[in-house]
């Protein structure tokens, strides 16, 4: 146990060194897997600095066994993170937004390119986001596809959800798995499989993400495939700006307050419908609901005296 320990922090700074890469360009195929069928299509992923660039498309099955074709694009700046969703409907296309200025924002690192940002981005993360060089050994070892690995784990969050590493060591303590739990119940497992890339050396080239609901039944499968990288990739202004397209809804500005987007791009509190009443609820109707409660009430006060006086007519008597 304590030669796997030694040989893990020996080889840890070598390779968190030579790992972090902040412009690089990445072409990956992704199929996934749900309880309604599998979807499959291309996404790309481009990193400079503190902005980066993220979107996908593909035909994602619905519960009613249609497939509706969707686009994801992911955005930040440095300042702030926006997410736009695209759904292609026989009726028209729909839209769902989410932006978010919180410093920090873990969603800078999409679950999709995970062990990607992992490899390249580790010193470079937001502080919230659990990375190796954050984690500490736990003494546990476990075997990845048949390589033996020990454990690092993060500290848990507020919220019960904590990050496991397997890491192997005898591979400058490469990633071979990550493992999000919430208290002891396994949440989300990354395997990663690693080749050598020309002029990068090993990098994750296939992952594979396994995600399970409270019962423990695995809802959510997703294979990546690394088909292409660069560094320095060609960009421009408009490829870290995202502008919501007029009307959609935009989640994340505020707890609990939904955003429409205006004309000009700007984005301002979405304001609640009034409830229409029911078409037949009338005027009418209410003022003859009000006269008969009136006449209930006159009622039941005149039988109330009535039997009061009896009672007091009886025992005069």
């Amino acid at each position: 146990m304590r030669l796997w320990m030694l040989l893990a922090t020996v080889a840890l700074p070598a390779f968190v060194a030579a790992a972090p890469l902040d412009t690089f360009e990445a072409r990956v195929h992704l199929v996934e897997k749900t309880p309604h069928g599998e979807s499959e299509g291309p996404l790309h992923y481009i990193v400079v600095g503190d902005k980066a660039r993220l979107e996908w498309r593909r035909p994602q099955p619905q519960p009613n066994g249609q497939r509706v074709p969707t686009q994801h694009v992911s955005v930040a700046d440095g300042t702030r993170v926006q997410k736009l969703l695209r759904l292609e409907h026989p009726t028209g296309p729909s839209y769902m937004g989410m932006e978010s200025r919180e410093p920090g924002d873990r969603s800078l690192w999409p679950y999709e390119v995970l062990p990607l940002s992992l490899h390249f981005r580790g010193k470079t993360a937001p502080p919230r986001v659990a990375t190796l060089e954050r984690a500490r050994p736990t003494g546990g070892r476990a075997s990845v596809n048949g390589t033996a690995c020990v454990e690092y784990a993060h500290a848990g969050r507020a919220d019960g959800y904590r990050t496991t590493f397997l890491v192997d060591p005898a591979a400058g303590s490469a990633i071979r798995q990550v493992r999000q739990w919430q208290g002891e119940r396994l949440v989300t497992q990354t395997t990663i499989d690693y080749r050598p890339w020309e002029g990068f050396g090993p990098v994750p080239a296939r992952w594979t993400r396994r995600h399970w609901n409270a019962n423990g039944t695995e809802i959510n499968t997703l294979t990546a495939e690394l088909r292409e990288l660069r560094r320095d990739p060609a960009v421009d202004a408009a490829t870290f700006a995202l502008t919501f397209p007029e009307g959609t809804p935009v989640s994340g500005l505020e707890r609990d307050t939904m955003h429409v987007a205006q004309a000009d791009g700007t984005l301002v509190p979405k304001v609640e419908e009034p409830v229409a009443a029911p078409p037949w609820i009338t005027r009418q109707l209410v003022q003859d609901v009000a006269l008969g409660t009136v006449v209930l009430a006159v009622l039941v006060g005149l039988v109330w005296w009535v039997r009061h006086r009896l009672r007091a007519s009886a025992r005069v008597a």
